[in-house]
C-alpha cells in the first residue's frame, strides 16, 4: 500500500525540479517525464509553478490521453 499524499508530494517535487531544469536550458529529453504519470484529473497537476498546459501539451505530443 502507498500513501496518496506522499506520492503526490514526491511527484510534485520531481515535476518542479524538471520544470526548473527546463528553465535553465536543459533539453526536454534529459528531464524526468513526469507528465506520463500526471493527467488533467490528477490534483497534483494543478500544483506545479509552470501550470497544467505543459503537462497537456506533452501528453498530447506523446499520444497519451489528456
Amino acid at each position: 500500500m502507498t500513501c496518496p499524499v506522499a506520492i503526490g508530494y514526491h511527484l510534485r517535487t520531481v515535476a518542479e525540479a524538471a520544470g526548473e531544469d527546463l528553465e535553465h536550458g536543459m533539453a526536454l529529453s534529459e528531464i524526468a517525464p513526469f507528465w506520463r504519470v500526471l493527467d488533467a484529473r490528477t490534483p497534483t497537476t494543478r500544483k506545479p509553478s509552470f501550470g497544467t498546459e505543459f503537462v497537456a501539451v506533452q501528453r498530447k505530443r506523446e499520444g497519451l490521453k489528456p
